[in-house]
């Protein structure tokens, strides 16, 4: 844990057992957002995982281009319309947020939209 709390990147190189261990990939992917990728699925696809990615200090603004590209590749589409997920993406992202994730997003909330 502590390899991978100082190096998310270490996730990478550590046996399937603690790429599946919640605790071990939160802590890398809080460190590298980059590391979800080398995550078991289960824990790809788990919201919490997800959102430590999405705020971990190598995903910013200034480097969305390089990091949360990948990492937007990640999400699962039943997240897609997630309110916190595509906060945070569009937090990230600007006007260059992919627009599936805007659609999913207008779609699971459009009864709030709609003007009666």
């Amino acid at each position: 844990m502590a390899a991978v709390s100082q190096d998310g990147e270490a996730l990478q190189f550590s046996a399937n057992e603690y790429k599946e261990d919640r605790e071990i990939v939160r802590a890398s992917v809080s460190q590298n957002g980059d590391a979800l990728q080398y995550a078991a699925e289960h824990l790809k696809a788990d919201k919490d995982v997800i959102m430590a990615a999405l705020f971990a200090p190598n995903i910013t603004k200034e480097k969305t281009c390089l990091c949360s590209v990948e990492i937007t590749t990640f999400i699962p589409k039943e997240l897609y319309g997630d309110e916190e997920i595509t906060f945070r993406l569009i937090d990230l992202y600007g006007d260059d947020l992919p627009l599936i994730f805007l659609y999913c997003f207008v779609r699971k909330y459009s009864n709030l939209l709609a003007l009666e």
